[in-house]
């Protein structure tokens, strides 16, 4: 919690400076400041005898099934909400820091951040597979939130600040339409 809100509060050092931070220098707070790792440990509570304290220890050490989750929801977050953002003076999202840092037009940077977040899913997917020492629940864990990030922020689209079809549809199948248990 402690870097969460420092990196909340070295963002909104930049937005009072009007400081566009380059793409490593952005990247390291933002990295934070997604709350990723926060909201992985936070759907640990109620596992009970499943989380241990190897469990957070392992977390702590930002393994790389946890590290490609958290650069794929920030890059497909920041590709997806970044006009919408700016709109309301919001501090740059990767998007814009990579083509400072780059020399990019916004077009290109988005082809490589999207190239960059299936490189993540093939990262996940590996160490999804891999024998580990943690419990094949705290994975899932980390493979589910992903997929919801995935859901809300697929094609450059931002379900979660604009609740639109694909999301709706996807709750209603969850949650009104269920599969039925034979």
């Amino acid at each position: 919690m402690k870097k969460l809100i420092r990196a909340y509060l070295e963002e909104a050092r930049w937005l009072n400076d009007g400081y566009l931070p380059s793409f490593d220098e952005h990247l390291k707070v933002s990295y934070v400041s997604c709350a990723y790792t926060t909201l992985i440990a936070t759907s640990y509570v109620g596992m009970h005898d499943i989380v241990t304290h190897e469990t957070l220890n392992w977390l702590s050490k930002d393994p790389k099934i946890v590290s490609a989750s958290t650069l794929l929801a920030r890059f497909m977050d920041d590709i997806g909400s970044r006009k919408f953002e700016q709109e309301r003076n919001h501090i740059p999202s990767t998007v814009e820091c990579y083509m400072k840092q780059y020399e990019v037009s916004e077009k290109e940077a988005i082809e490589e951040l999207n190239k960059r977040v299936v490189n993540y899913w093939k990262e996940i997917n590996e160490d999804f597979i891999r024998p580990t020492v943690m419990p094949f629940p705290i994975l899932v864990r980390v493979l589910n939130v992903t997929k919801v990030l995935d859901l809300l922020y697929k094609n450059g689209d931002d379900q979660y600040t604009h609740v639109g079809k694909v999301f709706k549809e996807s709750i209603a199948a969850l949650l009104i339409d269920p599969i039925p248990v034979l």
